[in-house]
């Protein structure tokens, strides 16, 4: 397999590892590219989607407290720029917008979900609209009300032809077969001036590198790339996008899931680590973590020159 950034084919095996938390079959390796370093999994799956079971959690219906908090925090980031909308940008994954947005600004989500981003952008007077490949996840957000959220990919849908002031990947960028290939094409749907925001797991993080294969942000074998600071950053710039943001963030929920699947002894993750009293314990040293510069989360903010 050819790497998707550098175009190379010799590679190195960090890691073999499973699906530890759905526990279908197979067994898979992320290999790191011997060029530029762009980690990838092998074998990848003829038919992704055969991987992602019926009751994904990014596919179904939500509202429970992280994604309250979440919205309070994407209103604040796109109204404002203040200290608190900074601080919740720190604290709460993935809701970094890079800076407010004008009233108006378009806003393309791209992995959407259960559409609950598209939903906070739209009540914060943003022209917010999501794609989605997950039938189940387009249901969710229609459920919610939502007629912004499109069925399928980046590459598929009409919406690469229109302007948008803001492309984001939250924890979206890692599913597709070509991350390059995805840049170039959010970054030619951008006004110019116009910015990109990638959040997706740190390959590089402290937690990965104690946890190894049981590393919970790994999630095989549906994350086809495994991104580092230095390999996001190689990707926006090769896309033609200026990184104004690269840096580290928590995420709810991983070191306690990844803890359950150190414990379960090769076998999938018996559910204690999702449990919120279990990933509120854990969540003050994955701040802590973050703020160090080795968070188990990347938030990445780049700009269409």
């Amino acid at each position: 397999m050819r790497c998707d950034l550098c175009g190379r084919s010799d590679a190195r095996t960090l890691l073999t590892g499973w699906d530890r938390r759905h526990g279908l079959p197979g067994r898979f390796e992320v290999r790191a590219c011997a060029g530029c370093g762009l980690a990838r999994t092998e074998p990848r799956p003829e038919d992704p989607s055969a991987w992602y079971p019926a009751d994904y959690r990014q596919h179904t219906a939500g509202g429970g407290a992280l994604e309250r908090a979440s919205a309070a925090a994407l209103r604040a980031a796109a109204t404002r720029d203040s200290t608190r909308a900074g601080v919740l940008a720190r604290l709460v994954p993935s809701t970094e917008l890079g800076g407010p947005l004008r009233p108006g600004a378009r806003v393309l989500d791209v992995g959407a979900g259960n559409g609950a981003a598209v939903a906070a952008l739209r009540a914060a007077d943003l022209d917010a609209w999501g794609i989605e490949p997950s039938q189940a996840g387009v249901a969710a957000a229609r459920a919610r009300g939502l007629d912004t959220i499109v069925a399928g990919t980046l590459e598929t849908s009409p919406l690469k032809d229109e302007r948008w002031d803001l492309v984001r990947f939250a924890h979206s960028l890692e599913h597709v077969p070509s991350p390059l290939g995805t840049l170039r094409l959010a970054r030619a749907a951008l006004q110019p001036g116009g910015r990109v925001v990638v959040h997706a797991p740190n390959f590089a993080s402290a937690g990965r590198r104690w946890l190894g294969a049981d590393w919970d942000g790994l999630e095989l074998p549906r994350h086809l790339h495994h991104l580092t600071p230095e390999t996001l950053r190689l990707l926006l710039w090769a896309a033609d996008l200026e990184p104004l943001l690269v840096r580290t963030e928590p995420l709810f929920g991983v070191l306690s899931a990844s803890l359950d699947a150190r414990r379960a002894h090769g076998g999938p993750q018996r559910g204690w680590g999702r449990r919120l009293p279990a990933r509120l314990a854990t969540y003050p040293a994955e701040v802590a973590l973050a703020l160090a510069g080795t968070g188990s989360g990347l938030t990445a903010v780049a700009r269409r020159p």
